[in-house]
């Protein structure tokens, strides 16, 4: 995923329908290393927002 447009802000999302039970985990490989970043989970696609993070 790449963000395109928005500015600085943290607001950059992704949304998808599938799902899943149980145990599961989300791998991230960041190649810049002079950028901030937020990566997690949530059970709903309420917004882009960090505090959304389950």
């Amino acid at each position: 995923m790449t963000k395109i447009s928005g500015g600085a802000g943290w607001n950059g999302d992704a949304y998808s329908s599938e799902s899943f039970t149980g145990a599961g985990s989300l791998g991230v490989i960041a190649t810049e290393t002079n950028n901030a970043r937020v990566v997690g989970l949530s059970s709903t696609a309420s917004g882009a927002d960090y505090a959304m993070i389950d």
